[in-house]
């Protein structure tokens, strides 16, 4: 998931808004299941280290892998989590995909909002002052 995250920042500074869009569905837990119909619903507060495919051992897994690359196999959640997933996925959303705050570490102003084509006439308004 980490490279997942960090390929999507490079998306969103590249200004291909479509790729960062998708990228961010895929990261998400819940939208996954709508972009990936095999991906079962996932734990959000923290993230899978990998999908893994939903067989119930390894023997079974050798013996029908042709039904997961058929797509009749469900994605679940890998064995393994991390917690530092959604800190990246939300920055990654607010800063680089929203273009919400004040620039990252090294100073550098942050990427223009990226609207994607699939999110035609949305608008964001932002409130309140800065400094």
């Amino acid at each position: 998931m980490h490279a997942h995250l960090r390929q999507a920042e490079v998306l969103a500074r590249l200004g291909a808004a479509d790729a960062l869009w998708h990228a961010i569905g895929l990261a998400s837990p819940i939208r996954v299941t709508e972009i990936l119909e095999t991906a079962g619903l996932r734990q959000r507060n923290t993230y899978f280290s990998s999908s893994d495919a939903a067989f119930p051992d390894r023997y079974a897994a050798s013996g029908d892998w042709a039904a997961l690359r058929e797509g009749r196999v469900a994605l679940d959640g890998g064995w393994r989590t991390y917690s530092s997933g959604p800190g990246i996925f939300t920055r990654l959303v607010l800063q680089l995909a929203l273009g919400l705050g004040r620039g990252d570490a090294s100073g550098r102003v942050l990427p223009a909002p990226s609207a994607a084509s699939s999110l035609p006439g949305r608008r964001m308004a932002r409130r309140g002052g800065g400094g």
